[in-house]
């Protein structure tokens, strides 16, 4: 009797209590109490999250790292070409330049290396870009704790492609060029008809990275996942400055080639050679992917999430059919018109809405005050 009578007291406090959280419009983190509680609430939403989409995530981590080997691959091809490098390698290969070669033309050997040193830059941008938007979630009051914790977790994470993004390049020169005996393909002391091969060669090897680092790249975006420190750059601008993001990559890819080429000319040995690394450096190459790799790369991006919907393999048939019948019904309501049709993308899209919503509501009812961690902070 008395457990029963028990049983009924904490299912009205507890009922109580949700009333109480559903009429506060802004949490107060000092009734909230210890932060910890409001963590170990954040990592249970998480579980559930991950344990609803396991499958797909499993997906997700494959193509990312085939998106990152091809991304590696891509740079360990046009690296030697000397008809240009694009981006963050103008700085890389600038300081590795002035710091361990002196002006010589063995950057591969430290190229790793010092990629590793300019994404930790990237990274701390990206740590900056992020508690910038934080503070101007908190002025418009859309800052939740959620929010918090989803940026730290991503801090935290952003440091993943940081060594491994570098980790890929290496790897593939070292199964394209293990002893480094293959030297670049300068056409400098070839003439005549071998000099036009070499020539024709070169470009077709170039385009051929060009096509690879597109690829990887949207692999990679398309994922969601790890973007990568670079990337990061170019997302992060757009977020706090709402200039769209494809303007936010020239922007980017503007100030990095002014930052190498300052590194560049401020090296520490002769004129001449400081100017044969322009010449090789900063080519057609430079121009093709700083200006031509974005638009490719959002163009496979759209392609690729527009048909894979990785997240529908989470979803069992007799679950995924009866979201699709309320999803086809509500949009009959919303649309009397027979002669409407609705698109197969907004379906899917649909779908996958209402299931990460049963997700949330299975979270709301499994953990007490769950919905307090997506209120907003005062």
């Amino acid at each position: 009797m008395r457990t029963n009578e028990r049983k009924i007291k904490i299912k009205k406090e507890k009922i109580a209590r949700e009333k109480r959280n559903k009429k506060r419009k802004y949490l107060d983190l000092k009734d909230f109490g210890q932060s910890s509680k409001a963590f170990r609430l954040y990592v249970n939403e998480k579980r559930i999250f991950f344990k609803a989409h396991w499958r797909s995530m499993s997906f997700r981590i494959f193509f990312y790292l085939v998106g990152v080997y091809i991304f590696g691959l891509s740079v360990s091809l046009y690296m030697d070409l000397n008809l240009g490098v694009v981006n963050e390698d103008l700085i890389v290969f600038a300081l590795i330049a002035d710091i361990w070669t002196k002006g010589g033309d063995n950057v591969e050997e430290y190229y790793a290396i010092m990629l590793v040193v300019v994404y930790l830059g990237f990274w701390l941008f990206v740590v900056l870009f992020k508690i910038i938007k934080l503070i101007q979630f908190h002025r418009k009051k859309q800052l939740t704790l959620t929010l918090i914790y989803d940026e730290i977790f991503k801090m935290v994470l952003d440091l993943v492609p940081v060594f491994l993004w570098p980790a890929a390049v290496q790897l593939n020169v070292l199964i394209i060029n293990p002893a480094e005996t293959i030297k670049p393909l300068d056409p400098s002391n070839i003439t005549g008809s071998q000099a036009q091969w070499n020539e024709w060669i070169r470009s077709w090897i170039l385009w051929a990275s060009y096509l690879l680092f597109c690829l990887g790249l949207a692999i990679i975006v398309s994922t969601k996942m790890l973007e990568g420190p670079y990337n990061g750059l170019s997302g992060e601008l757009a977020l706090i400055t709402k200039i769209p993001y494809a303007a936010c990559r020239v922007i980017v890819d503007m100030a990095l080639l002014v930052v190498g080429l300052g590194l560049l000319f401020l090296g520490q040995y002769p004129i001449s050679e400081r100017l044969s690394h322009l010449y090789s450096w900063v080519s057609y190459a430079t121009i093709l992917m700083a200006f031509f790799a974005g638009p490719l790369i959002g163009l496979i991006v759209v392609i690729l999430e527009r048909y894979i919907k990785l997240e529908l393999i989470d979803v069992n048939h007799k679950l995924y059919r009866k979201l699709r019948r309320e999803v086809i019904r509500e949009f009959r309501q919303d649309n009397p018109d027979k002669k409407t049709k609705l698109k197969w993308t907004i379906l899917q899209d649909s779908i996958l809405d209402k299931y990460n919503l049963m997700i949330k509501e299975t979270f709301i009812e499994e953990f007490d005050d769950a919905e307090l961690i997506d209120k907003i902070i005062k």
